[in-house]
Formats: C-alpha cells, sequence, structure tokens
C-alpha cells in the first residue's frame, strides 16, 4: 500500500455534540473518530457512510470491517491489548488485527496475485 496515508482516508464532519463526546480523549485519537466508515444494514446491504464514532456509539451499528486472527502451530491465537489512549474500547484485549478502511484493504488485495475473488465481507453484531 505504498503511498496510502491518513489523508486518503474520507472523514465527515462531527456535530457539536459529537465532538464534545471527545474532549476528554487524546487529540489524535479523538480525530481518528470522524473517519468515514461504511454502514451496511444486517444483510450487508450497503447503506452509506458514517463515522467511526457513530458506528461504535452506544450498541454500535452494522458497518464494514475485518479482523485478522493469527495462531501458532499449537492453536494458540495471538491476542493484542489494545491501547490505554483508544477511543474505542480500551485496554481491551482483542484478536491481533481489526482495521475498518475496507475500501483501501480491497484496493491493496486486488493487486495481490493469488487474490481471485475478492474478499468476503461478514458483518457482526457486537451484542
Amino acid at each position: 500500500m505504498s503511498g496510502y496515508g491518513i489523508d486518503d482516508v474520507p472523514h465527515l464532519d462531527l456535530n457539536r455534540d459529537e465532538q464534545a463526546s471527545l474532549d476528554a480523549h487524546d487529540a489524535e485519537q479523538a480525530s481518528l473518530m470522524a473517519e468515514a466508515v461504511i454502514q451496511v444494514a444486517e444483510d450487508d446491504q450497503i447503506i452509506g457512510p458514517i463515522s467511526k464514532l457513530k458506528a461504535h456509539q452506544g450498541t454500535g451499528l452494522f458497518h464494514r470491517a475485518f479482523s485478522v486472527l493469527l495462531f501458532n502451530t499449537k492453536g494458540e491465537m495471538l491476542l493484542q491489548q489494545r491501547s490505554g489512549e483508544k477511543v474505542t474500547f480500551p485496554n481491551v484485549w482483542a484478536n491481533a488485527v481489526v482495521r475498518i478502511r475496507f475500501t483501501a484493504l480491497m484496493r491493496w488485495m486486488s493487486k495481490m496475485p493469488w487474490v481471485s475473488n475478492g474478499l468476503q465481507c461478514v458483518s457482526w453484531n457486537k451484542n
């Protein structure tokens, strides 16, 4: 993904209340909550862009994301503890990688010769 950076991620304007809800958080982490993600219905039909903040508030909304699960030869899964600075799920133990920048992933994956049919999208309700 050479040449791809944070400035390439679309951002949405947060309203005053949404901005105020982030005041107590690290400024860089708070700014990332304006990133646009793809909201989907439970059947994975695209609804449209929403902010990362809106996708994770309260019970959350379905949105495109992907997770990477890494296992060793013993079948043990690698876990990582999220930073306490994170706005969403601080200090939570989680899988190896989670990303919501799905369009960037798709662009990157499309350049891989071993990817023939793209990626399967799975919506998951965190409740």
